[in-house]
């Protein structure tokens, strides 16, 4: 049974995750590069990551990584 507090969590994550990417592709140059020209945004309120790279006319996303697990599992897609 899901507690009520819980309800409605994965929509605020996603809507996180969304708003996040939605800054990304707003101004991509606003995150800092983490590992050579890959950058890292960070959601509010949940410890995620987003790991992306500028790549002429477009941005690619690698991953969406906890950032409280083992964060240089990305490191293989680049």
């Amino acid at each position: 049974m899901v507690r009520k507090a819980l309800a409605g969590l994965g929509r605020e994550f996603l809507h996180e995750i969304d708003t996040a990417l939605e800054r990304i592709e707003q101004n991509p140059l606003l995150y800092p590069a983490v590992y050579r020209d890959v950058r890292r945004a960070v959601a509010n309120k949940f410890p995620y990551g987003i790991f992306y790279r500028i790549d002429r006319d477009s941005i690619i996303v690698f991953a969406i990584v906890h950032l409280h697990r083992d964060v240089s599992s990305w490191q293989d897609r680049v």
